[in-house]
């Protein structure tokens, strides 16, 4: 099982590039941010819409069971590499790719 400090560099390990609605660019969006969203959203946030909390914004990019997914199998993926005396990485793409 993942530790609390193995999810969190996970979720900021995985980006998601999405365009910008309002001006188009592309921007980089870690799931750790989305994550938080989630939380913020779930601890009460009163706002009425994205412009009033950026956190909607981020939470509607992907659902918290998606991100939990996630951590899961990266979990099971470690579990195995553990057992075969090995590890798994995340290795940063190259430019362009």
């Amino acid at each position: 099982m993942l530790d609390r400090e193995e999810v969190r560099g996970l979720l900021e390990a995985v980006v998601l590039v999405v365009p910008c609605n309002a001006c188009g660019q592309e921007l980089e969006v870690t799931l750790g941010q989305v994550a938080g969203s989630h939380d913020a959203l779930c601890a009460g946030c009163l706002a009425r819409g994205e412009s009033e909390c950026p956190a909607m914004a981020y939470a509607r990019l992907l659902d918290r069971e998606t991100i939990e997914g996630l951590a899961a199998a990266w979990a099971q993926l470690q579990e195995h590499a553990r057992r075969a005396g090995g590890r798994v990485l995340i290795r940063p793409l190259p430019e362009g790719a």
